[in-house]
């Protein structure tokens, strides 16, 4: 009588085993370059007292590859916020 509920719990145990590997899987993406050199050019005046440069940075497109978004002048969320 023990022995068909051992034999079930040997299976449901097998089972879970064989269903638990796919658990660990995983994806890795490596990138091997990096963007291009950081452009100099002259950061623009300020168009009003108490804007906050926010400097370019290199962006990503995967059908263009690596393109440049300039640097621009914003108001900050509030006075006094650096």
């Amino acid at each position: 009588m023990r022995t068909p509920v051992a034999i079930r719990s040997l299976l449901l145990t097998f089972a879970l085993l064989a269903l638990s590997h796919g658990a660990f899987a995983q994806v890795s993406i490596s990138v091997n370059f990096g963007p291009p050199a950081i452009p100099v050019y002259e950061q623009p005046i300020c168009p009003t007292d108490g804007y906050l440069w926010v400097p370019g940075y290199w962006a990503y497109d995967y059908d263009d590859g690596y393109y440049w978004v300039p640097g621009t002048w914003v108001e900050p969320p509030q006075v006094g916020f650096l």
